[in-house]
């Protein structure tokens, strides 16, 4: 999606890539450390070295000042409603997206403060990227779903994994 975004100049939609990837990479390396994050996407790849978690929060970092670079940019892809109905966190909000990528950047600089270095090394910049981050409970990153039913956005809300169970209708 990024790479195809950024060919067709639709600046919008790479800068939600990033700020998305650069959320997902900063929460994975939470959870399990050392990833691998330099050869993940190598083609034909059957094992990977792992990454130091240093260097994947530096990467998340970098992703994150990216996706702020392209939804900066002026955007002149004409995305019809198909941005706005597919955004199901912020309708294609580009200011939200942009506080989105701040508050990853904050999250993963937080993440530091146990660090000996922290007030010389990172904590200018997270009083920064605090001040342009989320700040109101309309910013919120929500995913917003209107469920499911015979009018569901998406055919995957009618199942019995799903929020609506047409098929049990007569058993409940």
């Amino acid at each position: 999606m990024i790479n195809q975004s950024i060919t067709n100049e639709a600046w919008t939609l790479a800068g939600i890539g990033y700020a998305i990837k650069a959320f997902d990479w900063d929460m994975l390396t939470k959870l399990h450390g050392e990833v691998p994050m330099k050869q993940a996407y190598e083609a034909g790849r059957l094992s990977h070295d792992y990454d130091y978690q240093d260097e994947v929060y530096l990467q998340v970092r970098e992703w994150a000042k990216t996706a702020i670079e392209y939804l900066e940019m002026q955007d002149d892809t004409d995305y019809g409603t198909s941005l706005r109905d597919a955004d199901l966190m912020y309708s294609g909000d580009k200011s939200k997206w942009i506080k989105f990528a701040h508050s990853v950047i904050v999250r993963n600089l937080s993440s530091l403060t146990n660090k000996n270095d922290f007030s010389s090394a990172y904590a200018q910049d997270l009083i920064t990227h605090a001040g342009l981050a989320l700040a109101a409970n309309s910013d919120n990153a929500v995913m917003h779903s209107l469920g499911g039913g015979t009018d569901a956005q998406f055919s995957n809300y009618n199942s019995e994994w799903g929020v609506w169970w047409g098929s049990f209708d007569g058993y409940f």
